[in-house]
């Protein structure tokens, strides 16, 4: 097993060549644990301190059956968090990742997802380092709170680097955020626009994401609106994975610009939770030469009759290129139920996907433990 990074700007190597065995890992992580009671100590402080170090993380065992007789099961991901305050108004958060049984070229390695720095700068934070652009609702929700197992396909492939191998959604920058949701929050950031962990060379000369939320609540219910944009200018991106169908444009060598747009909705009332969102992205390749326009769209209703079972229903559709018609088009069904059991640190997750395509029926059966 080894465990790769990109992060050159962190350990001083090549950006492609850094693979560092599991021990080196434990090392690192080890080394904070030992170094943070010193850092960490001060004199006597009258306030409340944030914990100076915790770690934590969480493990998804999935088995998923397509079609009757198609079976896999295995390690969805298996996560470690170090969250560190070595002053109150510093915060530093790696986390590591492991998959195993997924059958993709993410399997059996660890890879470093995160590691960011995040410190106060004037009414709001900075963050700096390897982390998510701030991009949509459902794409920025951690993972042991999603009602369904998977992310919409809009959520994933139209989200700043959704498609790039390796990258998991991150990529290497900085952003400021300002205000709460319930006052109006406004995030900007500025990365570089290739993904965090793509091995294949990508150039680009930066990503920007715009995204701002505001809240409203009345009595037991709550309304949540939220805009985001994405801009980028794009020397040798790949694209090939995120736009199904459109290796015929090259866009696995893709030379221009996109530009992306995302509508969020969140709904709160008791027992019931609506949630949807609205994509559409750009992508342009100069004169006389057609744009790629691709959308997609999700609605997910929840309805949790008691504090251990909840029921879901989710509808999206993709459309990776909407000027032809690709038998790519999306249009997904998921029927989900989940239970939490006792300590709420365990639940079990029951999805039924009726999916378009080949891939018609498929049953998938999650646990998952947080620690």
């Amino acid at each position: 097993m080894v465990y790769t990074t990109p992060w050159s700007c962190i350990w001083g190597l090549h950006r492609g060549s850094t693979k560092l065995r599991l021990p080196a890992i434990v090392a690192i992580h080890l080394s904070l644990l030992a170094a943070a009671p010193a850092m960490g100590s001060s004199p006597t402080v009258h306030k409340p301190k944030p914990k100076v170090l915790a770690l934590h993380g969480y493990v998804h065992l999935r088995y998923t059956n397509v079609n009757s007789h198609a079976s896999t099961f295995g390690i969805r991901f298996l996560k470690a968090q170090l969250t560190w305050h070595p002053v109150r108004s510093l915060k530093i958060y790696s986390q590591l990742a492991y998959l195993y049984g997924t059958h993709n070229v993410d399997d059996n390695r660890v890879w470093l997802e995160d590691m960011w720095a995040q410190h106060r700068l004037l009414a709001g934070t900075v963050k700096f380092g390897q982390l998510k652009p701030s991009f949509g609702l459902e794409n920025m929700q951690p993972a042991t709170t999603l009602l369904t197992m998977d992310r919409a396909a809009v959520s994933t492939d139209l989200a700043p680097n959704g498609g790039f191998s390796h990258s998991f959604g991150r990529d290497i920058g900085a952003q400021y955020q300002q205000g709460r949701p319930a006052d109006g929050q406004f995030t900007l950031g500025l990365f570089a626009g290739t993904g965090s962990g793509s091995e294949a060379p990508m150039r680009a000369t930066g990503l920007v994401t715009l995204h701002g939320i505001k809240q409203w609540e009345l009595h037991s219910a709550k309304l949540q609106l939220g805009l985001s944009a994405a801009f980028r200018h794009d020397e040798n991106v790949n694209f090939s994975k995120a736009l199904p169908s459109t290796s015929i444009l090259n866009t696995s060598h893709f030379h221009g610009s996109d530009q992306r747009y995302n509508a969020e909705m969140l709904a709160t009332s008791g027992n019931w939770r609506l949630q949807s969102e609205v994509a559409y992205a750009m992508f342009t390749r100069g004169s006389g030469i057609r744009n790629i326009e691709a959308y997609g769209a999700y609605a997910e209703l929840a309805c949790r009759p008691s504090r251990c079972f909840e029921m879901v229903l989710k509808a999206e559709t993709y459309d990776p290129d909407t000027r032809i018609a690709v038998r790519e088009t999306l249009h997904d069904y998921t029927f989900g139920v989940n239970i939490h059991l006792p300590g709420f640190r365990h639940k079990l997750m029951l999805d039924y996907v009726l999916k378009s395509g080949a891939s018609s029926n498929v049953i998938q059966v999650q646990y998952q433990h947080t620690y």
